[in-house]
């Protein structure tokens, strides 16, 4: 009894029903929302002869560890020298854009931003730039038309390591319009790369398309910088 009592106290509603029950004496028929709470239910549970529905874990959470899973338990504790800029710049509802070198701790920051967005209350998309760019590239022979809006007008937007990869025409146009719409409309992203913010915009020209300068440029503008240093850790 005192073993499955304890693993029911963690569920928030359990407080909530001992209560009404405690109060059933002075109501006739209690309830609480459109549920109706009988002492012979609560006693069943108590009891262990009803099964109790873990409750779901947050979005955040199943993002995390699907995609990112070596980041699971990342926190903004992880970072006290950094976290008074991402507070501030989070307050002010401004991106970040977090560089450094290889093994430097930048995909540990990011995922450690949006676990906290998403903790008080934000509706943020994590992913990387390539596999953004992937998702668009998949629209290309399809009448599907949803995946630049979705990423234009999340609440908050994460991408890791821009920069990393070659873009198309057609990708850097559609990355441009993305990075655009979100600069004019002041919606905040957190971006990773390898890249000084100096030298991002030769990074994105060099398969020839010339939208490096003008992405680059946006970006300066929406989001204050975190430069992060040392060693590679994966090394270590």
């Amino acid at each position: 009894m005192d073993s499955v009592k304890t693993t029911l106290e963690k569920y928030p509603w359990y407080e909530r029903a001992r209560d009404r029950i405690a109060a059933r004496a002075n109501t006739e028929n209690p309830k609480y929302g459109d549920q109706t709470i009988y002492e012979d239910d609560y006693v069943r549970i108590e009891n262990g002869l009803a099964t109790v529905k873990e409750p779901s874990p947050p979005i955040w959470e199943v993002v995390i560890n699907s995609r990112w899973p070596l980041f699971k338990n990342a926190t903004l504790l992880d970072y006290p020298q950094k976290s008074k800029t991402v507070l501030k710049s989070i307050e002010a509802g401004r991106g970040l854009y977090i560089q450094g070198s290889l093994g430097t701790g930048k995909t540990h920051l990011l995922i450690s931003i949006y676990r906290y967005v998403s903790e008080i209350g934000r509706s943020p998309v994590l992913t990387s730039v390539m596999e953004m760019i992937d998702s668009i590239k998949s629209e290309m022979d399809t009448k599907e038309d949803w995946r630049v809006p979705m990423f234009q007008s999340a609440d908050w937007l994460f991408l890791d390591d821009v920069g990393s990869g070659l873009l198309t025409r057609y990708t850097a146009d559609r990355l441009l319009a993305i990075v655009t719409y979100r600069y004019d409309h002041q919606l905040p992203t957190v971006w990773t790369s390898n890249f000084p913010l100096d030298a991002l915009a030769k990074a994105l020209n060099r398969d020839g398309n010339m939208d490096g300068d003008r992405i680059a440029s946006r970006i300066q503008g929406m989001c204050d910088l975190i430069s992060l240093t040392g060693e590679d850790r994966r090394r270590q």
